[in-house]
């Protein structure tokens, strides 16, 4: 037989003091919104500019901004849409300020990972170097502003990270010949013709 559950089994306590986002605000998320708002809770709607239901839900007394501002500003996410662009987001979003990998992939830090990339033409040592430069400035913007905190691990390898790449020289013809004099040395099998060198 099927567990049924009634009003007396929810314990609202649990999501006092908390925002719930409801994405959403067709017929599953405009309930859910409502029902949470009149019991008490914070609610926030999360949709599209330009969405149709962005006044409903005002004038039903509701906060409403974006799915990605909703999500920021909540300790719970219902997510009631079938929008895959918009669920993918918020996944993305969801993860970003947890851990500085994510944090470096979220598209608009991405995005000036790409454009130092393309600002160093067809060099792949001047593109790999500008890359890695560009990462560790946005995990360190992250970390100013207090969106990010790392462990001391995390903080020593960043460091680390950093003072190798202050290291390297500025002209990938340097850094080839550091390397060919370093693996001639250190490294008995290393033929430089294997790699056009």
């Amino acid at each position: 037989m099927a567990q049924l559950y009634y009003q007396d089994d929810c314990h609202l306590e649990f999501l006092k003091g908390k925002t719930i986002a409801v994405i959403g605000y067709g017929s599953q998320g405009h309930a859910h919104a409502l029902n949470l708002h009149e019991s008490g809770i914070k609610v926030v709607v999360g949709l599209y500019n330009g969405s149709k239901s962005w006044k409903i839900a005002e004038n039903a007394g509701l906060k409403v901004m974006t799915a990605a501002d909703a999500a920021k500003a909540a300790d719970v996410i219902m997510i009631l849409i079938n929008d895959e662009e918009v669920l993918r987001d918020l996944l993305m979003l969801s993860d970003k300020y947890r851990d500085p990998q994510p944090y470096v992939l979220a598209y608009d830090n991405a995005y000036r990972v790409g454009e130092a990339i393309a600002a160093n033409g067809n060099d792949p040592y001047l593109r790999a170097k500008a890359a890695a430069e560009t990462c560790c400035a946005i995990v360190q913007e992250g970390i100013d502003g207090g969106k990010l905190i790392l462990t001391k691990f995390e903080t020593n390898a960043l460091n680390k990270i950093k003072t190798d790449l202050a290291a390297l020289p500025a002209e990938s013809s340097k850094f080839i010949e550091q390397c060919m004099e370093k693996y001639t040395k250190e490294v008995a099998v290393f033929k430089p013709e294997n790699y056009s060198l």
